[in-house]
């Protein structure tokens, strides 16, 4: 299973450090979990960075053993997730915003809930969430 991923330099540069985010990772085992759940055997997932600017000789590949138990377990994150925000009943409670599991990340700016003129003391509410 391989992933698609058009990477800006600084990115990739950072990528090419540091090796790929978790969150991305964690994005294509979903991916293989699916294509197994529709019976096909998946060995490996990678992730391949495509340059935005620059020539096709910068593709970075980075490939991954597939780990069954990852698919499973994101997934099921998502109820739980949205019974939380429900019996928190963070829209009519916004105040109840910070209460939500969510782990910050450098992804924060292409949350629709991120606020960057909120400051970490005032937590998440429903104007926003501080992000990292």
């Amino acid at each position: 299973v391989v992933d698609y991923k058009g990477t800006s330099p600084d990115k990739m540069k950072k990528i090419l450090r540091d090796g790929s985010p978790e969150n991305y990772v964690r994005q294509v085992q979903i991916y293989g979990h699916g294509y197994a759940m529709l019976g096909y055997q998946v060995k490996k997932v990678a992730l391949a960075y495509f340059p935005r600017a620059g020539n096709i000789k910068d593709l970075h590949v980075d490939v991954h053993e597939f780990d069954p138990s990852v698919g499973p377990e994101a997934v099921a994150r998502i109820p739980i997730v949205a019974n939380e925000l429900l019996r928190l009943d963070v829209l009519a409670n916004p105040h109840r915003w910070e209460q939500v599991d969510a782990v910050p990340s450098h992804d924060c700016g292409f949350c629709p809930w991120y606020n960057f003129r909120r400051s970490p003391e005032e937590g998440a509410s429903d104007e926003g969430c501080p992000g990292k």
